[in-house]
């Protein structure tokens, strides 16, 4: 039993699918960390709400 169940879970298992999915996902962690060193995001939380600059058009309006 034990044996049939252990070739229901490994079948179509695919150890070279695996690498490959890990190392897109580390290349794609790769991006996303470099594109955060290169932003100037603040350190602190984000505020909850952006206040567009004077003289644009906003709705509603103020």
């Amino acid at each position: 039993m034990r044996e049939e169940l252990e070739e229901l879970v490994s079948e179509g298992w695919s150890g070279e699918l695996i690498a490959g999915s890990l190392e897109r996902l580390n290349h794609d962690r790769g991006v996303l960390q470099q594109w955060a060193r290169n932003a100037e995001v603040s350190s602190g939380d984000p505020p909850d709400r952006w206040t567009a600059p004077d003289g644009c058009n906003v709705f509603p309006e103020e």
